[in-house]
């Protein structure tokens, strides 16, 4: 047999270098992609995939070119349709007698970073970095934007699981929220005609000093044996009976 024909049957065999992970592996019976790792060559293929399913997705939304010219233009879109809903909720909200200019709507997102996340997953962490723009700025109103985004409740409640980091990402809104309102209640009842809001808050703040019904400091004061006596005759009531306990003769 000659060199080059026994090099071609013990190529598959012999260990190699991963061009991306540095790891060593052996090739196998694969023919192409011969510079990467099993694990390296099947995730990309699921990123290419992904990147099929995607531009497809987009073509069917009206989309045209590359992946990355029509990922520009979809991205570009959203956020002007995001800033479209927040002008309209803004202008919602005043129509209420509500100026959210110095409130809600200067409170920034948080920042949501994933290490990793589904390729195939079309609630991309692009749109998920959107949700908390909006959310942020629009309490309670998951459902409006979810719509506004094009993804399904059920997509949102299976991520919301799925990544940690955007549940907290969400729980983080929430406390922001949260403070806009103690804020505004403690201003509000600074007000003297404010007493309900005023009381309210001073129960919460320190409750050991001004809630009737505060159980912070209790002691056992054991077991009290009451004493009934009675010399009418008629109640059924032994003299001297002590409650639970037997009657004295």
């Amino acid at each position: 047999m000659r060199k080059k024909e026994r090099d071609a049957l013990l190529a598959p065999t012999m260990v190699r270098v991963c061009h991306l992970c540095g790891s060593d592996f052996q090739l196998g019976e694969r023919k192409i992609d011969k510079k990467k790792c099993d694990r390296c060559h099947q995730e990309k293929k699921v990123v290419s995939t992904a990147a099929k399913n995607t531009r497809i997705r987009l073509a069917e939304k009206g989309f045209e070119g590359d992946l990355t010219t029509q990922l520009s233009a979809y991205e570009s879109e959203v956020i002007l349709k995001g800033e479209e809903l927040l002008q309209a909720y803004a202008a919602t909200m005043e129509t209420m007698g509500f100026d959210n200019k110095d409130t809600l709507m200067t409170l920034p997102p948080p920042e949501l970073v994933i290490d990793e996340h589904e390729a195939t997953n079309e609630f991309s962490p692009f749109l998920k970095q959107m949700f908390l723009a909006l959310y942020v700025k629009m309490p309670r109103q998951d459902l409006m934007i979810l719509e506004h985004l094009g993804i399904s409740e059920k997509r949102y409640k299976q991520d919301l699981k799925k990544y940690p980091e955007f549940h907290d990402a969400i729980m983080q809104c929430d406390r922001k929220h949260l403070k806009l309102l103690e804020i505004v209640g403690f201003h509000n009842a600074l007000n003297p005609k404010a007493t309900s809001e005023r009381i309210f808050l001073l129960k919460a703040g320190d409750p050991a000093r001004y809630r009737e019904s505060y159980k912070g400091d209790t002691f056992n004061m054991g077991q009290v044996n009451i004493t009934v006596s009675s010399n009418i005759k008629g109640l059924g009531i032994a003299k001297n009976a002590v409650s639970g306990g037997k009657s004295q003769k």
